[in-house]
């Protein structure tokens, strides 16, 4: 199968020289945690366990759970509304861009894909439809597909996942156009979150009435910008290669009471993936986004 990729956006236009990023940076930890690190993130020691104060050498990012290819921009990142990977420290282009390394298609049945694209623009952009159109031979066209990247407000340098259906069988097709396009970010919603996973559990780890239960990741987060009334998370898995083998959002967890103020906590539901994806995701490296309103 041949791919074209064409990339379009409707953002700023960029000088000729490549630009930094602003990365939306965590809080410090005398921020998280007023009263138990000083501005220098030490850790004063009682007198009684020999005083002084514990100081952090280097700081050192939350690792991935498998080791992706050693390229710069596969470095894993904790970010306000990010954990993972592919998130750009600097841009040169204005576009939103596929990133083809990362995109996964069906080998049998239906066509599908999942994959990443990400904001090169200088601002922030949001509606971005990624779009595959599918020619079989004799350069007909068989069927076009669409769909939505779920972070309305994606920030310059960010990665975001989609993920495309078709009814389409896989062996008709032999060429594939890629399309991507995007409109002005939803400024109303906050990307100032801080993402915690909680666990991972594989799947078929339990059972219920002699039933494998479903792979499943919790995670919540603390909220570090204005007021919110909800969030949701979206996360995509990578194989050992760095390519997306699945994408799925979860809402906030039910009964979750709105206001939520800067430095209040409150969980996501829990994702839950079925056998013949899930048995596999535990041991791939997971991507988290956040989303609040």
């Amino acid at each position: 199968m041949s791919v074209c990729v064409i990339a379009a956006s409707s953002a700023m236009a960029l000088p000729s020289q490549r630009a930094a990023v602003s990365l939306p940076k965590l809080p410090e930890r005398h921020d998280l945690y007023p009263g138990l690190y000083d501005e220098n993130n030490c850790k004063p020691i009682p007198a009684d366990e020999g005083g002084g104060k514990r100081c952090p050498q280097r700081v050192v990012s939350e690792a991935p759970l498998v080791e992706m290819p050693s390229k710069q921009e596969h470095e894993h990142k904790q970010l306000l509304g990010y954990v993972g990977g592919f998130y750009a420290d600097e841009i040169s282009k204005a576009e939103v861009k596929l990133l083809d390394e990362t995109v996964t298609t069906a080998t049998a049945g239906p066509w599908e894909a999942m994959g990443l694209i990400r904001n090169e623009n200088v601002n922030a952009v949001g509606d971005v439809k990624v779009t595959a159109s599918l020619y079989g031979p004799g350069n007909v066209l068989l069927e076009t597909a669409s769909g939505l990247v779920p972070i309305a407000n994606l920030r310059s340098g960010e990665p975001g996942p989609f993920r495309l259906a078709t009814s389409t069988d896989t062996s008709l097709v032999s060429r594939v156009e890629w399309a991507v396009s995007a409109g002005h970010a939803d400024t109303k919603v906050s990307r100032d979150l801080i993402i915690r996973q909680y666990f991972q559990a594989p799947y078929g780890a339990t059972e219920t009435n002699g039933t494998k239960n479903p792979y499943v990741l919790a995670a919540g987060f603390q909220n570090w910008g204005k007021p919110i009334d909800t969030a949701s998370i979206t996360a995509a898995w990578l194989d050992q290669n760095g390519r997306v083998v699945w994408v799925q959002s979860a809402d906030i967890a039910p009964n979750t009471k709105p206001g939520i103020a800067k430095r209040d906590m409150a969980n996501f539901q829990h994702i839950e993936v079925q056998a013949a994806v899930g048995q596999r995701l535990h041991q791939s490296a997971v991507m988290m986004w956040g989303v609040g309103q």
